[in-house]
């Protein structure tokens, strides 16, 4: 439940209850809410490697265990971050945590941009943005305008797919604005002496194979062939689980063997026509190749 928004939170707890005894569900969550309304039974991972086994939901083991709130949270938390132990009662306020010398992170100060006047000019905008993963798609974004300046600090929150990612990645570059029905362009702007730092939602995927590199050897590999390596490949992943079903779709309607594009080998120039050569997924025989 860590990766899931509270709306989705609460259908996934509504509908396991409706199952009732016709599934079997084996969760695992850091929040207690949830589990009081989900579960029938307990199973308690101990910090010596046991499994011990409670009747009842959260609370029941709570009572049998005898554990304070402290020890509810210190059972419910997961790499450093506290579980939720009333998700009916909003959290007090509280002081930020003390961080360990050892675990600081620091980023460099920016310095000021050449050429804008005061903290209050935008460094990037986005104006009247329309946006969809593809044309027959619904629209992520819908007349979207944004403003961001060097005195900004701001939080994107909303539902998933709402379209957060999304929004980030056009700021970012990381994606194209679409053309509207005109053939104008939607305004993504960003000041020409910007320099912007991303860090994407699943950047430990992305960075798995280089967890114990130093930096110098990531940046090595990533532009070992004079380009941005990461970017190029990137470019050819689906940015969506619509987009992903979306090839999925085209490749049974316009697939080899209803195959997805795994490789584009080659192109050519026919006249006007680009013609492209294919490899398809799952086929790895060269004679395969479109």
């Amino acid at each position: 439940t860590n990766h899931l928004d509270s709306v989705a939170v609460k259908w996934l707890q509504n509908y396991l209850v409706a199952q009732g005894e016709r599934i079997t569900a084996m969760i695992i969550s850091h929040d207690a809410g949830f589990l009081n309304h989900a579960c029938t039974d307990i199973v308690h991972f101990t910090k010596q490697g046991k499994l011990e086994y409670y009747e009842g939901n959260f609370d029941a083991f709570r009572q049998k265990t005898q554990l304070d709130a402290e020890g509810a949270k210190d059972v419910l938390k997961v790499r450093g971050h506290e579980g939720k132990i009333d998700t009916a009662v909003p959290p007090p306020e509280t002081k930020p945590p003390e961080i360990d010398g050892d675990d600081e992170m620091r980023f460099p100060l920016p310095g000021k941009i050449e050429g804008l006047g005061t903290a209050s000019k935008p460094v990037a905008t986005v104006t009247n943005l329309n946006f969809k993963y593809f044309d027959d798609g619904p629209l992520v974004l819908k007349d979207v305008t944004v403003r961001l300046t060097m005195g900004s600090r701001i939080g994107v929150v909303g539902r998933n797919g709402a379209g957060k990612s999304t929004l980030l990645n056009l700021l970012a570059g990381e994606l194209l604005p679409p053309e509207d029905e005109t053939g104008e362009v939607s305004s993504v702007w960003r000041h020409r002496n910007l320099r912007l730092a991303y860090i994407a939602q699943h950047h430990f995927f992305h960075l798995s194979e280089f967890l114990k590199s130093t930096p110098l050897h990531y940046f090595q590999v990533r532009f070992r062939h004079g380009w941005d390596a990461e970017t190029q490949r990137r470019l050819t992943l689906p940015q969506s689980d619509e987009e992903a079903q979306y090839r999925k779709d085209m490749a049974v309607k316009h697939g080899k063997r209803s195959k997805e594009v795994e490789e584009l080998l080659s192109r050519q120039k026919r006249g006007k026509q680009i013609l492209y050569e294919v490899k398809w997924k799952g086929l790895d025989d060269p004679k395969q190749n479109t």
